[in-house]
């Protein structure tokens, strides 16, 4: 399922794109830190491209976390 979508530029310094494949639905989107809190959250338009501002986080490595109703999706995110 990880295959359905995708983030770019990773690593990044600025600005993400989250792109979501084919028949994926999902409705929100969050980067937590290593020790798990939300540091961002934001809705997504399945099968589409979506922006998120990373700027203001800290160089290190963090976990987007895809979500809908039923399904939690995860991938790491390197921001420099």
């Amino acid at each position: 399922m990880n295959n359905a979508w995708n983030v770019y530029p990773n690593p990044s310094s600025d600005v993400i794109q989250i792109v979501l494949n084919g028949e994926l639905q999902m409705n929100q989107v969050q980067i937590l830190d290593q020790n798990g809190k939300v540091l961002l959250a934001s809705s997504v338009v399945s099968n589409g491209i979506n922006e998120l501002d990373v700027n203001s986080l800290a160089t290190g490595v963090y976990t987007i976390r895809l979500m809908n109703e039923t399904l939690t999706l995860n991938k790491r995110f390197i921001k420099q």
